[in-house]
């Protein structure tokens, strides 16, 4: 009796074991449960005002669409005299303006802080979940660019091989900053001039034509064509500057190009095979452009008509301390008129260092708002002593000044890099992404040499 009674009571024990952990489990579960909850009507709430900020962008859109009249000059003027011939005709032309706008804006959201897209598209409980379904529905309806892009998936597949996600998105994203943010209305609107006029096009055919273009921007074609024509044009033109009508050139020449990759009218294979051509094509460019940074190319050959190629050329000689300190004196004897006119009565300014150029070039700057972030393209010039000048309009004059000693810290982000300072914080990012790289390093190197001399003092 005794065994039997000890029996018992171990089988009592474990019975009450497995009861208290089935509770803990229950507990454990229903909190998770509540968390999930909590969390999935954090994202719809930020779906619901992304879906806002769409409509408020689509608006805004339909009054610039509207503003084309026969009054207007410069492009507006041949986009009416070629869209007014019929209804539909306008109808498509605003139609492909507006996707091609939004396709921008929506890779803006895939990619945006304010939104965990990891989250969405790697948890495995809102995965197997019904919520997380319900919100990858939401998210596809408000955000429709994932829908294009499961549509794109099999063609690009067949070309790139493996791809990731946000790899796509941020081909697109620097595309955008290859040409500038500010260029974009004037890209959508060539594009779609040139789609519905061409010959082949049909307004059945006006969703493909969209969709093979998201495909082409998806890659690193549009970058590679765009570098293409501005070096081109670079060298036929020995200027400084672009002007609009020089960006509408180079676009117009652009949009040409990507109609023929797109073919339109032609079979889905044609469209792939041409897209893999052009591919080979970007990648054999880009081998060649990467050779031609390697090379250390003496500054009395470099062009000054080229900035981006200023850029290269000191990239290279940071790895030749003797060259860099000539090529530096040589760009700093090209900028003596800028310096002259940017003088600045500053105690950072006045040391025993000679002034010199460490680096200029176009950069974008962040303008972050609740929902979206607006790149505005703008020209560096960083000094030896610590100042860095820069405009939005002109490298010729830059007016406006940032001291690195109000830097607290330089740090290095995936897509772009951030100067830290006492209640603010600058996003900055360039293209290609190893100009990013260089830039950050050129103003880190610069700020720990001056903290050197600092010390020393």
């Amino acid at each position: 009796m005794t065994a039997e009674k000890e029996g018992n009571e171990d089988m009592w024990t474990k019975m009450t074991t497995i009861q208290n952990t089935i509770k803990e489990l229950s507990v454990a579960f229903e909190s998770q449960i509540a968390k999930t909850n909590t969390k999935l009507d954090s994202v719809n709430d930020y779906i619901g005002q992304i879906a806002k900020e769409r409509a408020r962008l689509n608006s805004m859109t339909e009054q610039m669409l509207q503003k084309i009249t026969k009054e207007e000059c410069d492009i507006n003027l041949a986009i009416y005299q070629q869209i007014n011939r019929s209804d539909d005709t306008q109808e498509s032309f605003n139609t492909v303006v507006k996707t091609i706008t939004m396709y921008f804006f929506d890779c803006k959201v895939i990619k945006s802080d304010y939104i965990e897209t990891n989250v969405i598209f790697q948890s495995p409980l809102l995965n197997v979940g019904m919520g997380g379904i319900r919100v990858l529905k939401e998210l596809s309806t408000n955000v429709p660019v994932l829908n294009v892009v499961a549509s794109i998936v099999s063609a690009l597949s067949k070309v790139c091989g493996d791809w990731y996600l946000s790899k796509l998105f941020e081909h697109v994203l620097n595309f955008e900053i290859a040409i500038g943010s500010e260029n974009i209305s004037t890209f959508a609107k060539l594009f779609a001039l040139h789609l519905v006029t061409h010959p082949k096009f049909q307004k059945a055919r006006l969703r493909r034509s969209c969709t093979r273009l998201f495909a082409v921007l998806s890659t690193n074609i549009m970058c590679s064509l765009w570098e293409q024509l501005r070096q081109q044009w670079v060298q036929q033109n020995p200027s400084l500057l672009y002007t609009h009508s020089d960006y509408i050139h180079l676009l117009t020449q652009l949009v040409a190009t990507v109609l023929d990759v797109i073919a339109i009218g032609a079979a889905a294979s044609v469209f792939s095979a041409n897209l893999k051509v052009q591919l080979q094509t970007a990648k054999l460019f880009q081998a060649k452009a990467k050779q031609k940074l390697t090379k250390n190319v003496p500054s009395n050959q470099t062009s000054k008509a080229d900035t981006d190629n200023n850029s290269d050329n000191n990239n290279n000689n940071n790895n030749n301390n003797n060259n860099n300190n000539n090529n530096n004196n040589n760009n700093n004897n090209n900028n003596n008129d800028n310096n002259n006119n940017n003088s600045i009565d500053n105690d950072e300014n006045t040391n025993d260092v000679p002034r010199i150029v460490v680096k200029q070039g176009w950069v974008s700057k962040a303008d972050t708002g609740f929902f979206w972030t607006y790149w505005q393209k703008m020209y560096f010039v960083l000094y030896n002593d610590g100042t860095i000048v820069y405009d939005n309009e002109t490298q010729n004059i830059p007016k406006d000044v940032l001291y690195l000693s109000q830097v607290k810290s330089v740090v290095m982000a995936s897509d772009s890099f951030h100067l830290v300072m006492n209640g603010k914080t600058w996003k900055l990012r360039c293209f290609p992404l190893q100009h990013m790289k260089d830039w950050f390093s050129a103003i880190l190197r610069t700020k720990r040499s001056l903290s050197k001399q600092t010390n020393q003092k």
